[in-house]
């Protein structure tokens, strides 16, 4: 719900950058480039271009940190605080930019403009990290689970009317002992063995995973 009250909020995200022309402001970025105009050759894509690097030795390899409020006054190698030995380190080993800013209206915009390449935008982002969208409490992930639980009583119910059925149809026929329709009535309760059976391990994962 908090989410959803701030998207209320970012119609307004433009205003502050000010007042700027999509081609000006394109002209600027591709002027900071010190690239020549003809090597942006995809209107789609304005900012598109081929970059040759000017490195030509071993290939080196390329590490991105991504700390969410970590200010350069926290970095030692950065002027700051002595308090992050291990990107200390791993400075001293390759290229530090003392000038490379992606700024933004909120962190997940500066993460696509450092991932990406691109200028940040005022639009609506969204960053998926895939190994960490896990425990916690969503909507959808509530009404599965009230769905799989209803769906499993529901199905217990239904074996159940079509084993009574079943039986009075068997009952119907003959009251005498008849192999076959012995064997039909186990089936038939058989079959209610397994709902029951799915439903306790359907409730007892989902009571499991909601308390434990």
């Amino acid at each position: 719900m908090f989410a959803i009250k701030q998207l209320g909020k970012e119609a307004q995200a433009a205003i502050m950058y000010g007042n700027m022309t999509p081609q000006k402001m394109l002209d600027i970025v591709k002027s900071q480039t010190q690239m020549p105009v003809g090597a942006f050759t995809d209107p789609a894509i304005p900012t598109l271009a081929l970059r040759q690097a000017a490195y030509q030795g071993r290939p080196k390899n390329l590490v991105i940190i991504l700390q969410e409020s970590l200010g350069a006054h926290f970095v030692k190698t950065l002027g700051g605080r002595e308090l992050t030995p291990n990107i200390d380190k791993l400075y001293q080993q390759g290229w530090g930019f003392h000038q490379l800013y992606a700024t933004g209206t909120r962190s997940v915009r500066g993460i696509e403009a450092v991932i990406t390449g691109f200028t940040p935008t005022p639009a609506r982002s969204v960053v998926k990290l895939d190994k960490s969208q896990h425990g916690f409490f969503s909507i959808a992930q509530t009404t599965t689970q009230w769905l799989l639980l209803i769906m499993s009583l529901l199905f217990v119910i239904f074996a159940e009317l079509i084993n009574s059925a079943l039986e009075a149809l068997a009952d119907r026929i003959t009251l005498e002992h008849d192999e076959l329709i012995g064997r039909a009535k186990d089936i038939g309760s058989a079959g209610v063995f397994i709902a029951l059976t799915q439903v306790t391990v359907i409730w007892g994962t989902v009571l499991y995973l909601k308390f434990f």
